[in-house]
């Protein structure tokens, strides 16, 4: 909230995940790819984080998630999405970087 960026438009979700356009001072566009997983798998859906994290607290669960953002400056959505399926399922990856945070 306290940065010069701020939401242009949402742009096609991809699968477990959701797209949106910002906009910075100066016309500058940037494409950004969200993915938030919880419980190993990948969501666009914020508010279902929130919900999965309170019910994990509230019954001693794993509360544990993250967040993945992959962008690109400009309209480069082609190159994001060649990223992303070069790098693999986002829930997959995202699993193997909690477990090396957590030293196993």
């Amino acid at each position: 909230p306290d940065s010069d960026w701020s939401w242009s438009a949402n742009t096609p979700a991809p699968l477990g995940g959701k797209a949106q356009r910002m906009l910075a001072p100066g016309k500058v566009e940037r494409e950004a790819l969200t993915f938030y997983v919880i419980g190993g798998r990948a969501t666009g859906d914020a508010m279902a984080v929130k919900a999965r994290t309170l019910q994990g607290r509230l019954t001693g669960g794993d509360q544990t998630a993250a967040v993945m953002i992959v962008s690109a400056e400009g309209k480069r959505r082609t190159a994001l999405d060649a990223f992303l399926t070069d790098l693999g399922p986002v829930d997959e990856q995202a699993v193997r970087l909690i477990a090396i945070a957590r030293g196993q």
